[in-house]
């Protein structure tokens, strides 16, 4: 983990992460909630599991602001690095944030089922386009 870049992109975070509601499940796991949507941006919720030597955090977020809230509440938990994204889908909202997990740790493995990962080509690389193509503000 960068912790230059760490600190730089939850700066630039929304102070308000209020939009991220942290449930505990378990010991050691939390669902982290969307309270209310960023704009016209369906962001999904993500489970957040934290082990002996890091994290692993199942789905992603759409947009880069959401992710690095849910990076914030991540941080309220616990310091220790996100090691694993688990992606559950190829749908945007559960998997675009992808890259702020890999800028903020560059280690992060991602995992993913390989008929989701056909999906994405077949289906999530042209949905992409068209995201950005028809509503730019919500991609970046």
């Amino acid at each position: 983990m960068n912790p230059i870049l760490l600190a730089v992109l939850l700066a630039s975070a929304p102070a308000d992460s209020a939009r991220v509601e942290i449930v505990p499940l378990a010991p050691g796991v939390w669902a982290a909630r969307r309270t209310e949507p960023l704009a016209l941006a369906g962001n999904g919720n993500s489970l957040i599991v934290e082990h002996d030597d890091g994290v692993t955090v199942f789905d992603a977020q759409f947009t880069r602001e959401a992710t690095l809230e849910h990076l914030a509440a991540i941080r309220r938990l616990t310091r220790k690095p996100v090691k694993w994204v688990i992606n559950s889908h190829w749908h945007d909202d559960h998997f675009a944030g992808n890259q702020v997990y890999r800028d903020t740790f560059p280690d992060v493995q991602f995992v993913i089922h390989a008929n989701t990962r056909a999906d994405l080509e077949i289906q999530g690389r042209p949905n992409g386009v068209n995201t950005r193509t028809a509503a730019p503000p919500l991609a970046e």
